[in-house]
């Protein structure tokens, strides 16, 4: 993550304050992307440790299913969006 979030540093100086300005925005933009994936992550690892105990206590199928999709909704491609207010189009659509 470091690698990436120096890559989105410019390398040349940029004197103008526009110029300035478009590399802090990328730089604010990458880490909002972390911090969302990084949500997404800790929801999806706690809901895993949830199906680990509901298997061992042997739960009903219909429980265990319940956290099964809510996992998929957790690491799905569709469960977050980039789109947020002061970010006018999600870059991976």
């Amino acid at each position: 993550m470091a690698r990436l979030i120096a890559s989105s540093c410019p390398t040349d100086p940029r004197p103008d304050p526009i110029g300035r300005f478009a590399a802090a925005t990328d730089r604010l933009a990458l880490l909002y992307l972390a911090t969302v994936l990084a949500r997404r992550l800790d929801g999806a690892n706690q809901a895993l440790i949830e199906l680990k105990s509901q298997l061992q206590a042997g739960q009903p199928p219909s429980v265990i299913g319940k956290t099964v999709e809510k996992i998929e909704g957790l690491l799905g491609a569709g469960a977050a969006s980039l789109v947020y207010a002061g970010y006018p189009y999600d870059p991976y659509a």
